[in-house]
């Protein structure tokens, strides 16, 4: 007979982690989030944790990080480096387990439960029932479209969420920590180096410096502030839009901006991988672009997606290959695009493949189909760094609504370049994340901005003087011309 296992296996949390524990643990709190600086033992408290929760309750059970790559390393073959063994091993001991897949990188425990690891690029991989929780590892660098996603199934069940890393500016992660500070039902915490005295032990000038010689000045500090004094203020690591996106917010750009009926309405899209979609709504007013609404979802049909841009339900069935259109009831929360006066949807030109199609049918041919071939545009081809350099010059014109496009914005914010470990620079590559069909979909935009030719409103333009949106117009601007960028 095997002698008993008592859980968690040979480990106790630190003072500083038992509160957030006892939370989560023993007072059943379904939503948790934990903004604690590097090294704080985020995964082996929400591994150990979870090994719990599963003997608590059968159920199937998910850690998640930011990209799928990461899983093998950063957990499944992870060792710590105190005992010498697999974390893996030491939060879910082998004693316990029912079947072990290596390839899959999944554990089947003998009571049912059954955890296993994903990441948040790939949240469509996460189905089926009972799924009774969920951590999101490096939550501020995750896909936050991945909670919208599975929250639902968790709530269904009576799941249960912990969210945890370090900052990356005033991000997803910055709203869900501060929305769970106002919240009694649900447990949010802080902990700097200072907090938990770690600063007195190691010597966090040197780590500083050590940051400052790999990135440099500004960015090395801005890194040290975030991993260690879990900074919401500083800059993001490698932003591409950083100087934009902050002269946009000082100067009042991101505010209320109502759509105007006297000008046409246009739309630029991204269709990415696994069939996500990102889709930015904007009017063109006097030489100002007037971004008034976003759309994103993935694993839908291009039918979903005409009806998100229609405001109303949009069947689209195809035979004998014959495109045939339906419009149906209005979507409750969306009536207001149905009195966008749209003049041009503008797709990537890669819509003209037969992929994201449906008989053979390609997205182009049913947008065309939905809108006529006058209205749907295909965005010109560029590189991409002509693409961001056409973005760059875009944000000095650009008025960007704060309530729809919120989410929009924050995907902005985080499109980053990639980090070059060979020759410890940042890529000239963006790095491809969550934020970059967005961040795609924006540049589409900027494109056809540049070679959209300016329409006529239904009414005059008004004086010089006239109010646009709470910001005064300075010169009268009657056509674009390159030399006012």
């Amino acid at each position: 007979m095997q002698p008993d296992i008592v859980l968690p296996y040979n480990w106790k949390p630190r003072p500083q982690q038992k509160p957030a524990m006892n939370a989560w643990i023993r007072d059943n709190t379904l939503i948790n989030d934990w903004i604690w600086h590097r090294r704080m033992g985020k995964d082996d408290c929400a591994l150990h944790g979870t090994c719990i929760k599963a003997h608590q309750r059968v159920g199937n059970y998910v850690h998640m990080l930011p990209m799928e790559k990461q899983i093998r390393e950063a957990i499944w073959e992870a060792i710590n480096p105190h005992t010498g063994k697999l974390r893996i091993d030491e939060a879910f001991p082998p004693s316990i387990r029912e079947k072990t897949n290596d390839h899959m990188m999944r554990i089947t425990l003998k009571n049912g439960s059954k955890w296993r690891c994903a990441g948040s690029d790939n949240y469509q991989s996460i189905i089926g029932a009972g799924l009774a929780g969920i951590v999101w590892s490096e939550w501020a660098l995750s896909n936050p479209a991945s909670y919208a996603y599975l929250s639902p199934m968790l709530k269904e069940n009576g799941g249960w969420t912990v969210r945890q890393g370090t900052p990356r500016g005033q991000n997803h992660a910055y709203k869900t920590y501060m929305s769970g500070v106002k919240d009694p039902k649900r447990f949010a915490q802080l902990l700097t180096a200072k907090d938990t005295g770690i600063d007195q032990t190691l010597d966090m000038e040197e780590i500083k410096q050590e940051y400052v010689d790999i990135f440099g000045q500004d960015q090395g500090t801005a890194i040290f502030l975030q991993e260690w004094y879990c900074s919401f203020d500083a800059p993001i690591i490698g932003s591409i839009y950083g100087k934009e996106i902050a002269g946009v917010i000082q100067s009042n750009r991101f505010t209320d901006v109502p759509h105007n009926p006297d000008y046409p309405v246009y739309t630029a899209w991204d269709i990415g991988h696994t069939d996500a979609v990102a889709i930015w709504f904007y009017q063109i007013i006097r030489n100002r672009v007037h971004v008034i609404d976003y759309e994103t979802a993935s694993l839908q049909a291009p039918s979903y997606y005409f009806s998100l841009v229609e405001g109303r339900e949009i069947q689209v069935n195809i035979k004998n290959d014959k495109i045939e259109v339906i419009r149906g009831e209005s979507i409750k929360g969306l009536e207001h695009r149905q009195r966008y006066n749209y003049e041009s949807h503008n797709i990537p030109h890669d819509s003209r493949a037969k992929t994201f199609s449906a008989m053979g049918k390609s997205f182009q041919d049913q947008a065309h189909a939905v809108w006529t071939w006058e209205k749907v545009e295909i965005v010109p081809s560029l590189s991409i760094q002509d693409g961001i350099k056409a973005s760059r010059d875009m944000f000095k014109s650009v008025v960007i609504d704060s309530h729809r496009c919120s989410d929009g914005f924050d995907a902005l914010k985080e499109y980053v370049y990639k980090y070059d470990d060979k020759n410890r620079v940042m890529s000239v590559k963006p790095l491809h994340n969550w934020a970059s069909n967005p961040a795609d979909a924006w540049r589409y935009m900027a494109i056809s901005y540049e070679t959209t030719p300016i329409r006529k409103p239904k009414k005059p333009d008004p004086t010089p003087n006239d109010s646009d949106n709470g910001l005064v117009i300075a010169e009268y601007l009657t056509k674009r011309s390159k030399a006012e960028w």
